[in-house]
Formats: structure tokens, sequence, C-alpha cells
């Protein structure tokens, strides 16, 4: 069972960099898969003669809801009658193995250590970390595969006064990249939550995470990742501002939780740059400059009501709809999440599948709104993080959530986390996965 630690993140890591560079796209994809599905039997097997506790009320609820929402798919599939079957078979999959993997650890795993899949994952980080970092400053040209486009792998990216580049590190995507990097930054928040024993070597080596994984957004240039990340530092601040203040000074709370030394500290950065013109500094940096422009300008605000809209039901929609993978590349989900799924399954078949994405979200802000109202900061982006990301998928397109570098290690978390939620989750979290 050890091996699974590591087998999980090198899985969600490399594989592109081992399988894309010597086999074609659609067979890299497919042996990606398959070794997705053969971890999952992997840890169903090494726990079947163990006894697993119970789970909690919220993890059997979010379990319901990935069975559910596995079921909606595969019906939809069965009845997409004018596309190919493979098609239909090919975007069942790649929505479902990553979901697999909530009610497999949840139900299946007696003992699953979060801590060791998540330092596993953190110190394979730091290699692809710093070939980011080397395309970025010195060698544009660095591990880059020129598989994903004629340019080598970098993408050159519109901004509103210029043209910056995305540097996919050492996989064939930047939007990839980023999408590790939001992981390095959740898995942080993880163990800075769940640490029970907080040492000064643990405290050094997740701050070192943190910065480490705004680097590669910022690197890889991704607005809406940055975007989730700034949206969480808001809530969790106003968690201990709205919260907390009211009941206690600043100063003992300063004094009594690291967690609001954190937020504080947060807030006070915030206006010493905004307050002494650092933030015109910070534009220097291409994607930095291009993540403020749109906030400035509203671009950020105008892309979500664009997406919204998009997903309203309109009077085009049949109630069939044209079948589950007519819209996305070899059965891929297409962009547009909402809008695809009204177009592909109808409004009977996206009403339902739409019903189990809801249910999941609706759990994991449930527990990040009891968070909030306890004046928990760390835990309100235990939740909230996931929740976003979902979100986000369904309006602009659910294959950045549930590709392998993000969808398994994102569902793995997700796993882990509502393992150790207590029976009655009326209570609150009062386990910790994490020594030291």
């Amino acid at each position: 069972m050890d091996k699974i630690y590591f087998v999980i993140p090198a899985l969600a890591l490399f594989s592109d960099l081992l399988l894309k560079r010597f086999i074609s796209g659609n067979w890299a994809v497919a042996t990606q898969y398959g070794l997705a599905v053969i971890v999952l039997v992997w840890i169903s097997l090494a726990n079947r003669n163990k006894e697993v506790p119970r789970p909690s009320a919220t993890a059997s609820r979010m379990n319901f809801f990935v069975y559910y929402l596995i079921i909606a798919y595969c019906i939809a599939a069965m009845t997409s009658f004018n596309v190919p079957l493979s098609y239909s078979l090919t975007h069942v999959l790649y929505i479902c193995i990553p979901l697999l993997y909530i009610p497999v650890i949840s139900r299946r795993c007696a003992e699953f250590d979060m801590a060791k899949l998540i330092n596993i994952f953190l110190l394979l980080m730091i290699p692809i970390n710093i070939a980011g970092l080397i395309q970025y400053t010195i060698d544009p040209g660095f591990l880059i595969s020129a598989a994903y486009n004629e340019e080598g792998g970098i993408v050159f990216h519109n901004s509103y006064q210029d043209i910056f580049l995305r540097y996919p590190s050492i996989f064939v995507s930047a939007d990839r990249y980023s999408a590790v990097g939001l992981v390095q930054f959740y898995f942080a928040i993880i163990l800075l939550w769940a640490s029970t024993n907080k040492t000064r070597n643990m405290r050094r080596w997740i701050y070192f995470n943190l910065i480490s994984s705004v680097a590669a957004l910022i690197i890889a240039g991704a607005r809406s990742r940055m975007f989730i990340i700034l949206l969480l530092i808001i809530l969790m601040g106003l968690s201990v501002l709205l919260y907390r203040t009211p009941l206690l000074s600043l100063r003992t709370i300063y004094k009594k939780s690291a967690r609001a030394r954190l937020i504080i500290l947060t807030v006070g950065i915030f206006i010493i740059v905004y307050g002494s013109g650092l933030l015109k500094r910070l534009e220097d940096f291409p994607a930095l400059g291009f993540f403020i422009t749109s906030i400035r300008e509203g671009d950020a605000k105008d892309r979500v009501q664009d997406y919204i809209s998009e997903s309203a039901v309109s009077g085009e929609i049949s109630l069939a709809g044209e079948g589950l993978g007519s819209l996305g590349l070899g059965g891929k989900p297409a962009e547009r999440g909402i809008t695809s799924l009204w177009i592909e399954c109808g409004l009977i078949g996206g009403s339902l599948i739409l019903i189990g994405f809801c249910g999941i979200t609706f759990i994991l802000a449930l527990q990040s709104l009891r968070a909030f109202i306890r004046g928990r900061p760390v835990e309100v982006c235990i939740f909230a993080l996931p929740a976003m990301v979902l979100v986000a998928g369904l309006l602009a397109g659910l294959t950045a959530v549930f590709e392998l570098s993000l969808g398994i290690l994102l569902m793995c978390a997700i796993a882990g986390v509502i393992k150790q939620l207590p029976l009655s989750a009326d209570h609150g979290v009062q386990t910790r996965f994490v020594r030291g």
C-alpha cells in the first residue's frame, strides 16, 4: 500500500513527460487512464481484508452523489445513439475514473495516509518547479515537448497591452502546469490545516510550497486559477475579521492563532503593497500584469457573466440532445461545461447530470460555510477550493478539472479530507491526520 502514495502523484505529474513524447496522444491518454484504473483496483485489493470504519455523514452523502453522477453519465452514454460508442464511453471514463477515487478511498481504504501522499507530491514538485524557473529565466526551450503546438509547447497569450509567454514546465500544456501548481497550493494548505505538531521545519516546508505554487501559477500564466486563490484569500480574511474580531481583540487573536497571524499578515502585506505603489511594479511581470489589468478592467466579471448567460437553458435545447461526446475532441468533454451538457444530453440528461455536480458542490460549500461562520479560515479554503474548481469547470469546461494532472489529485484530497470528518459533522472537524 505504501507504493500507492508514490504512484498516484507520479502518474499525475510525469505521465505526460514519459508517455506523450513517445506515443501518440490518444494512446497516451488511454494508457494514463488505464493506469489510473489499475491504481483503483490496487487500493481495493490492498484493503480487502481490513475493517473500514463507518464513514461520516458528509462522506456518505458525497459518495451518494458520486455514484449518482456515474450512473447518470452511464445512462447518457448508453442512450447516445447518434454518437460513436467509443466517444461516449471515453467521455464517461474521463469524468468517472477520477471521481471513483472518492468512494474507493473513503469506503475501501482502511487507513489512507493523506500526509504521506501530500509530502511525496510536494517533493516531486521540486524538480518540476525548477524546470519551470529555468524555462522562465534562462532557456525557454528547456525540456519542452513540441507535441503541444508548433512553438514547442510555449503558448503566446495576448494581453491587453502586449503578448506574453506561458510556459508548460515539463508538460505539453501550460494549463496542466498551472493545474499542478494549484494542487501544490491546496496540499500546502491541507498541511497547514491538519498538522497537529507544527514544528519550525514543518512551517518552513509549508511556506516554501505556498511560494513555489504561486510562482508556478505566475509562470504558467493562469488567470482563472490565480483568481480562485485571490477569492480564497478574501474569504479567509473575512472569516477572521467578521467572526473573530468582535469577540477578541486583534492582539489576542495574533498571539493565540497561527492561522489568524497568517491572515493578518496577508492583509497587511496587501495594504502595504497597494498603498506604496508596489502594485504597479508587480505589473511588470507579464502574467501578473495581465491578471491585475483583467480585474481592473472588469474582464473577469464579464467572462463569468458570459459563462452564466451561455449556460442558461434556451429554446433551442432539445429533450434528448445530440448525444454524449458529440462536441468534444475524441470524446473528451467540450468547452463550456454546462452549455455542452445541454447540447449533448438535452434537457433531461443534462438536468440529471447537473444534479449530481450540484450535490457534490453543495456538500463542499456547506462545509466551507460552517468553517467560515466558526472563524476557521484555513478550513474555509480546504472545502471552498475544490468547490470553486468544480464550478469553474462547469462554466468553462470540465476537461481542466478531470484531467489526471488535477482530477485524481483533487479527488484524492477530497476523499482524504472528508474521511477525517467525525460521524456527526455538526460537531466540526476534530480529527487530524498529520503529525509534526
